[in-house]
């Protein structure tokens, strides 16, 4: 019986240690495809150097310019995106291309942090659910410089957005069962449709309400 307990503990701890080099090896792959340097260095670049987008950043087009949409356009079907947005120094959407034709022009998105890490002159990519359309998304986020240097202020921000489901589709081509959990706990993508949007665990009514707001995750937490 002992030598029996052995065989089966020592046989756990190995599939234990496969399961975790597996998670690790999955965690760098998904990393690579959410920080996509490509994109990155695109909005980076017409953030720094193209004089429309600078203008509509600061203080709008005077007449209604075909350019920045083309600009916007363009950048997000060459990187398979599902939108691209040009932010305000006061956090007022000024532009905005959406795969689906839903409009964001106007939108205040002040709360969002990428929009706040942006102004401090940061480029960055944030997890958080779409509030014109509901979709899970990746927001990839350069400041707009006043300057062709990065020396220079921040006037605002050029923001592309992804789609997450080919993070879907990568667990679960790996596992039988697999999450990936915001760093509040919340299944943000999943090998199991019906358990995107719920909670690792149970939480209290005022942790709840701590989330709902952070107005990351849209509407899955409003009922």
């Amino acid at each position: 019986l002992l030598a029996g307990i052995s065989d089966r503990s020592a046989r756990e701890q190995q599939q234990l240690s496969l399961l975790q080099t597996e998670a690790e090896r999955t965690s760098i792959e998904i990393m690579a495809k959410t920080l996509n340097v490509n994109l990155m260095g695109a909005i980076e670049l017409l953030g720094l150097i193209d004089p429309q987008i600078k203008q509509e950043a600061s203080s709008g087009l005077i007449a209604k310019d075909a350019h920045v949409l083309s600009t916007l356009t363009t950048l997000a079907n060459f990187f398979g995106a599902q939108g691209a947005l040009i932010v305000s120094k006061d956090g007022i959407v000024m532009s905005n291309w959406d795969r689906k034709n839903t409009p964001a022009t106007g939108f205040d998105v002040r709360f969002r942090p990428y929009y706040q890490i942006a102004m401090q002159g940061q480029s960055n990519v944030y997890a958080a659910v779409s509030m014109t359309n509901a979709d899970r998304s990746l927001y990839f986020t350069s400041p707009v410089y006043s300057e062709p240097t990065k020396a220079s202020t921040s006037i605002g921000a050029v923001v592309a957005l992804t789609d997450v489901s080919h993070i879907d589709t990568l667990l679960k081509s790996r596992f039988d069962i697999a999450l990936l959990l915001s760093p509040q706990g919340l299944v943000f993508a999943s090998s199991r449709p019906d358990w995107i949007g719920m909670m690792a665990e149970k939480v209290a009514t005022q942790r709840l309400a701590e989330i709902r707001a952070l107005k990351q995750f849209g509407t899955m937490f409003a009922d």
